[in-house]
């Protein structure tokens, strides 16, 4: 008989070997029997297949998929689509978890009855030394969809959601750069609860490869972007009322 898994987390991964290594050692020891870890590979130039093959190979909980479309977002579509356990997180391939992230969540969910689970996280340089602020003294704390369509204030980072809700969010659009993060934030706060944790609960590690997403871009291009994001909402809200599947 299958044992049933509890919690996946859901890994997306692309010329990672700098940092990786941390990351998943981080994720495994935080990780119960009945966890798993679900990697997308999406084809890499350095030794991360190496590096997360040696991994699998010395844990059964870990799964390990190659992406077929390229691209972030469809990785992390990749691995969720392939999750089995009944809470999925989000996992970027450079950061750190810390405290007892997966087992507080977990235990957020069954406690609020939440559809996902946001917590707090440590922003840190490239040698994991803390910044100043955390990540939800920096970008604010609000669950309203149409104030994160104007300023997202969601990290797939620090992110968790139940598997049901997988059939609503599921798949994330590729068109026009729409963050994954605020995609499941926003459909979430439209079609289920949302929870918040105030514990830090992983490191966010900023670094050459990532520190762009610190810098603001320009007003015409944020513009464009969320005019794609309301168009695929749009789409996305009316497929789901064809479904029967109802705004709370």
């Amino acid at each position: 008989m299958e044992t049933e898994i509890r919690a996946s987390v859901a890994m997306a991964v692309y010329n990672g070997e700098k940092y990786i290594q941390d990351q998943i050692d981080s994720i495994l020891e935080r990780m119960g029997p009945a966890d798993e870890l679900v990697i997308s590979y999406d084809s890499s130039t350095d030794s991360t297949k190496q590096i997360i093959d040696d991994y699998a190979s010395k844990d059964c909980r870990i799964r390990i998929l190659d992406n077929q479309n390229p691209g972030v977002q469809n990785n992390f579509n990749n691995a969720v689509m392939a999750c089995r356990g009944a809470y999925i997180f989000l996992s970027d391939q450079d950061d750190v978890w810390i405290g007892d992230k997966i087992n507080t969540v977990v235990s957020t969910f069954e406690q609020t009855g939440a559809d996902i689970v946001v917590h707090d996280g440590y922003m840190a340089d490239q040698n994991l030394q803390r910044l100043p602020k955390t990540i939800f003294e920096r970008f604010g704390t609000y669950n309203s969809p149409v104030k994160n369509i104007i300023k997202c204030n969601y990290w797939g980072c620090c992110m968790a959601f139940r598997s049901s809700l997988r059939k609503i969010v599921c798949p994330f659009p590729s068109e026009g750069k729409i963050g994954h993060d605020l995609w499941i934030g926003v459909l979430g706060g439209m079609y289920g609860k949302i929870a918040r944790v105030k514990d830090c609960l992983m490191m966010h590690r900023l670094h050459g490869n990532n520190v762009s997403t610190e810098k603001r871009r320009a007003l015409p291009v944020v513009l464009r972007h969320r005019l794609i994001l309301i168009k695929n909402l749009c789409r996305r809200n009316r497929e789901l009322k064809k479904q029967g599947i109802r705004r709370r």
